[in-house]
């Protein structure tokens, strides 16, 4: 009966893990195509910066609502942009 509930245990945090990494994933794309539309816009690279890592936090966020995790997420942009964009 304990090797049962330990294996489902390990399962359950399998799918967290994978659910996770799928959600990530799909939302870094989003970022990227938010970017991108927003660079064409002619924004500033800081507001672009500032609105993408505003929607990766908030999609953290309801991730971590949604399957009860507890993390802090740190999100670092650091890039150089030529004078031609």
């Amino acid at each position: 009966m304990r090797d049962t509930i330990e294996n489902e245990s390990i399962h359950s945090d399998v799918q967290s893990v994978l659910a996770y990494r799928i959600y990530r994933r799909e939302d870094i794309t989003a970022c990227k195509k938010q970017l991108i539309d927003m660079i064409r816009r002619m924004r500033t690279f800081a507001d672009v910066l500032d609105q993408c890592q505003h929607a990766i936090t908030n999609g953290l966020k309801k991730f971590t609502k949604r399957f009860n995790i507890n993390f802090v997420v740190y999100v670092q942009c650091t890039s150089t942009m030529s004078s031609s964009c």
